[in-house]
């Protein structure tokens, strides 16, 4: 029989992805050039609530909170790729966290594959849509993204870890 999620469940993770939403629209840095993209730390938000939910809740978090993000941002071109690549990021990071939990190596290591995920999915998403030039002009941009989510990241989820009321709240 499956389970359904207790609805205390559904409700963190709508905030959550409010939370990713808000992390990418408005704590960002445009970024020049033919694709017009930003930096932001929503990744790191993808991080923490894969960490928080597992590998599911994470991508679903992930993919709709971002791809939400830039159908609000004025981005729409970007949104089935940003859904498909972010949720890609939180189920990665969700189940690495769930087979090794508490363990900060595979984390990191998770959290690191994810990103490189991310610069390569951005990379033939661009490719399709603008030519060799313009993806090739974003890989630094999304290598930036990459390091800040990894960075910002692993210490926000440290101080979670060391709170008991998320602790319950974990998978």
């Amino acid at each position: 029989m499956r389970k359904t999620p207790s609805v205390r469940k559904l409700v963190l993770a709508a905030m959550l992805m409010a939370m990713v939403t808000a992390m990418t629209m408005f704590v960002s840095i445009k970024v020049p050039g033919p694709n017009s993209g930003y930096i932001h730390p929503g990744d790191a938000m993808i991080y923490a609530s894969a960490w928080l939910l597992g590998g599911p809740w994470g991508a679903v978090i992930g993919g709709l909170g971002s791809a939400l993000a830039d159908l609000l941002s004025g981005y729409a071109t970007f949104a089935p790729g940003t859904l498909i690549i972010k949720a890609a990021m939180g189920l990665l990071v969700g189940y690495v966290c769930a087979r090794f939990a508490g363990k900060m190596l595979p984390r990191i290591l998770a959290m690191s594959a994810a990103s490189l995920l991310m610069v390569l999915g951005y990379f033939l998403y661009e490719l399709v849509l603008y030519g060799y030039a313009s993806a090739i002009g974003g890989v630094p941009f999304n290598l930036v993204q990459a390091v800040a989510g990894v960075v910002i990241a692993e210490p926000f989820i440290l101080v979670l870890h060391r709170v008991p009321q998320v602790a319950s709240l974990r998978k």
